[in-house]
């Protein structure tokens, strides 16, 4: 349940909204931590999905000037889509419409999240690509001097997600993740922050293993 505050500054986002795209606006669909118990409006943004036929620059533009900074102060952030984006992209973001698709709730206009064509293959790939984004920025954070620390932070972060995904489409991996954001937090030394890099190298390389035996297993029917 929306809290009654976000409730009426939604609405409010909704009204402008169909001012500025008129009859082309097709839906304004919320998802993420405004529809969960942990929303917290003082440092929690509300995610909104727009979707608009027929979207141009001229579109975001006009938007940018009339709500542009009204919707930064209050912490609204859509992302704006076409129609035929979102249906070709079930290939391209299966895991970022599956989540959605899972937790959502339609302020206006149609449901574009509902039945979408999610295959398995895909979310492989995708768990497969973001596995293998960390493992390099790792490799690199290790022999270079970057910072560490936001490197793995970032590292662990996106394995959180996928890590979601992965188990609720093709069972838990073997491994628990070694390393959480609230070790981080903490503000460990160089040298621990090495041992979790390292730590989190290995882990990252074994969900390869595990992605390549087990997930291409299991195709699609």
């Amino acid at each position: 349940m929306i809290p009654d505050t976000c409730r009426r500054t939604l609405d409010r986002f909704v009204a402008k909204a169909r001012e500025i795209f008129g009859g082309r606006l097709l839906s304004v669909t919320a998802y993420g931590s405004v529809l969960t118990a942990g929303f917290d409006p003082r440092v929690s943004d509300i995610n909104l999905v727009v979707v608009v036929e027929g979207l141009s620059a001229g579109d975001l533009l006009t938007f940018r000037r009339r709500l542009g900074e009204w919707t930064s102060r209050t912490r609204i952030a859509p992302v704006f889509f076409t129609p035929s984006f979102i249906r070709s992209s079930c290939d391209v973001f299966p895991i970022e419409w599956r989540e959605i698709a899972a937790r959502h709730l339609v302020l206006f206009g149609s449901d574009l999240f509902a039945d979408l064509p999610i295959r398995r293959q895909d979310i492989r790939l995708q768990l497969e690509r973001a596995a293998k984004t960390n493992f390099l920025s790792l490799v690199r954070a290790l022999a270079f001097p970057t910072d560490l620390r936001q490197t793995l932070r970032e590292a662990v972060r996106a394995t959180d997600v996928f890590l979601r995904n992965a188990r609720e489409v093709f069972g838990p991996p073997p491994w628990d993740p070694p390393v959480s954001l609230r070790d981080l937090a903490r503000r460990p030394g160089r040298k621990a922050l090495e041992e979790m890099a390292s730590q989190q190298l290995a882990f990252l390389h074994n969900l390869l293993q595990w992605c390549e035996k087990v997930c291409e297993t299991r195709e699609d029917p």
